[in-house]
């Protein structure tokens, strides 16, 4: 048989190498690793710190995959932390849910849902008050079938149930019953004649079949153009018209094919109402159509003839109301924004220090921002007159990693690659029902407590739920990179001079501190390269991986290296022994010359080009982006293009989205316009 020889004494844990032998005499002595090194089983050290209400803390997010409905995996969550998970915490050990996408979309499906049910009872109310009684149930009950039509074409187009496709069902209520008011008015008048009720049905919808089919192409017509919007503008927009159109497309089947035949049996002229509910609402339509045959016989029949006796007036009259709405959004009286902000129930400020700041100093300015987030808590609460209004519902401050947007994933991973120089404070309110007090005034609160921070590169503030990019982005280019940096800090200056303008920003940074070592002519006398250089520096203050270990599921990695105190200097690396080929040994600056200098921490191009992005925030009540970019255009910008050839500049965020999706959505009105006609 073949027999395999195989030497057993991998090493695990702290323990088994601190039983390394390292040296082993004659007499019997040994010298093991534990007694000349410091051995720790620890984690990596990174710069993160998180901390929520206080106190040291852990997230565990969890997302739903493709197919899953959102409020069964928050139920399954909910149940699994109930029953297995909190009963098995160690005592001192606490969890919370922080943020729950969930409850959002809970609360707008239900808001939309009590919605939409009042106004469909709004439409049956209208239409019992002008028609029949059987005619608006029968009416009514076509908005029913058109949606049912329309969920089964979402399912062909992958179109989900959310609170935008909600809000094309609220939208489509009153759209899609035109075309069945027509249809079923027409019967009813033929009825009223003393037509036979089928002949009635037949001969009322063919005399109206022809504008109602064009009532309806023109409105799909309409919004066609919205299903090609790029963007997430257009992602929007596009549910919104397969949804519109769909409805559409059903509701002028129900009306032509379905309803006519229910509406057949339609009483005939002069029949008495059957039971005392009809004829409480027969008295009211009556009523009301007495009151708007006096409408239609006096004001609306006066302005007819005149709109037909003088068809200049009404088209002169026409053109100055558009004129008049061009000139009341190009003077600024109108202010234009891409989207209305959404506010949401957490506050974050989010912090940048310069590269290199130490993880212990950007916390004590985030405990700064901590702090005057609950000054602002209790100026508000002092403010407020009901009782028992509780604002704050949690805060969550972190260093090391951004805070985690809102509606979508992790931005980046903490354990992976944590910053020292960046952190996050966010406070959580309670929710919007329970308080009087808005985000964004507590925003403006906490800004106003905070202060300036001189210190900080960047300090930004927002509570939006769902952000579509700054309303002020800049990207400037320009063929020197010293250059670039100085260029961006003018248009910042000038960004800081405008009114309503704040949180400004440039991602320009002068990088990163650094000691250059370059070895020395004489060094390589002794056999030295730049190579044993730089192994024996990486391994002192970096670390030299020497083992990785397969322990359980993780992969532990062993390093060896110097101990912190011998590593946390300048003069350490002077002082650093270095050893040459022959076994000699010799300072490090007897060997090497140690210049400072600064590398980049990132480079950013687009299109090829360095490139130096610039964002701020603006005050729609004071000034908007557009206007704001306007102004900066015509002066700083053409200033810094004449001064400096090749100098060129791009928008960004929410005017480089809002310039592509109005320049789509006119495209979209002419193409409308063309089908229409």
């Amino acid at each position: 048989a073949e027999v395999r020889v195989r030497t057993t004494g991998q090493r695990y844990d702290q323990y088994d190498f601190e039983d390394v032998v390292v040296l082993s005499r004659t007499d019997g002595t040994v010298v093991r690793l534990g007694d000349i090194a410091e051995i720790r089983d620890g984690f990596q050290d990174v710069d993160l710190i998180t901390r929520y209400n206080g106190r040291r803390a852990a997230f565990v997010e969890v997302y739903r995959s493709a197919g899953e409905q959102v409020l069964d995996v928050v139920a399954a969550v909910e149940a699994h932390l109930e029953r297995e998970i909190v009963p098995s915490l160690p005592a001192g050990v606490s969890l919370d849910i922080w943020n729950n996408d969930a409850e959002v979309y809970e609360d707008r499906l239900n808001l939309l849902q009590e919605n939409a049910l009042l106004g469909l009872v709004l439409v049956l109310a209208a239409l019992t008050l002008f028609l029949q009684i059987r005619l608006a149930i029968w009416v009514a009950l076509g908005i029913g079938i058109s949606f049912i039509g329309a969920v089964v074409l979402m399912l062909a187009f992958d179109v989900s149930i959310n609170t935008i496709t909600l809000f094309a069902f609220i939208l489509a209520v009153g759209i899609v019953i035109d075309d069945a008011i027509v249809v079923a008015e027409q019967i009813h008048a033929e009825r009223s004649k003393g037509v036979p009720g089928l002949v009635a049905a037949i001969r009322g919808t063919q005399r109206v079949k022809r504008p109602v089919i064009f009532a309806v192409l023109t409105t799909i017509a309409a919004f066609f153009p919205l299903m090609f919007v790029p963007g997430p503008l257009g992602r929007a927009t596009g549910s919104i018209a397969v949804i519109l159109i769909s409805i559409l497309i059903f509701s002028l089947i129900e009306s032509l094919l379905i309803l006519p035949r229910h509406l057949s049996h339609l009483p005939g002229p002069g029949e008495p109402p059957a039971n005392p509910v009809e004829r409480f609402f027969s008295r009211a339509h009556t009523s009301v159509a007495l009151g708007l045959r006096k409408f239609t016989d006096g004001p609306l029949d006066r302005g007819l003839r005149l709109a037909t006796a003088q068809p200049q007036v009404v088209i002169a009259a026409g053109i100055g109301t558009l004129v008049l709405c061009a000139a009341l959004v190009g003077s600024g009286t109108i202010g234009v924004i891409f989207t209305q902000p959404v506010e949401a129930d957490i506050v974050t400020a989010s912090i940048e220090m310069p590269e290199g700041t130490p993880a212990r100093r950007t916390a004590e300015l985030a405990t700064e921002l901590e702090l005057a987030g609950h000054r602002a808590i209790e100026r508000l609460a002092g403010e407020e007159t009901g009782e028992g209004n509780v604002l704050l519902a949690g805060v969550n401050f972190t260093v090391g990693a951004k805070a985690r947007p809102l509606g979508g994933a992790i931005a980046q991973e903490p354990s992976l690659n944590p910053r020292s120089n960046i952190a996050a404070v966010e406070f959580k309110l309670a929710p919007s029902e329970q308080r009087s007090v808005t985000s964004g005034e507590f925003l403006q609160t906490w800004r106003e407590e905070a202060g300036p921070m001189p210190e900080a590169r960047g300090l930004v503030f927002t509570a939006e739920l769902l952000n579509l990019g700054a309303p002020v982005q800049i990207q400037l280019s320009y063929r020197d990179p010293g250059q670039l940096g100085r260029l961006g800090d003018d248009v910042v200056a000038a960004l800081r001079r405008f009114d309503g303008v704040f949180d400004v920003q440039s991602d320009h940074s002068e990088g990163l501190q650094e000691i250059e070592l370059a070895l020395r002519q004489e060094a390589r006398t002794l056999g030295l390269t730049p190579d044993d250089l730089g192994r024996q520096v990486r391994s002192a203050f970096f670390g030299d991986e020497v083992l990785r270990v397969q322990r359980g599921q993780e992969d532990v990695r062993v390093y060896v290296r110097l101990p912190e105190e011998d590593r946390d200097t300048i003069t350490d690396i002077e002082n650093y022994v270095v050893r040459t080929p022959a076994g000699a040994e010799a300072p490090l600056s007897r060997v090497a010359s140690v210049e400072f200098g600064s590398s980049p921490s990132s480079i950013r191009r687009r299109d090829g080009e360095r490139v130096v992005t610039i964002t701020a925030d603006v005050d729609p009540a004071v000034v908007t982006g557009g206007d704001v970019l306007a102004a900066l255009e015509t002066t700083v910008l053409a200033d810094l293009s004449d001064r400096y050839p090749g100098f060129g500049y791009r928008y960004g965020g929410q005017q480089e989205q809002q310039l592509e999706s109005f320049d789509a959505l006119g495209r979209g009105f002419l193409l409308a316009l063309l089908l229409i006609f």
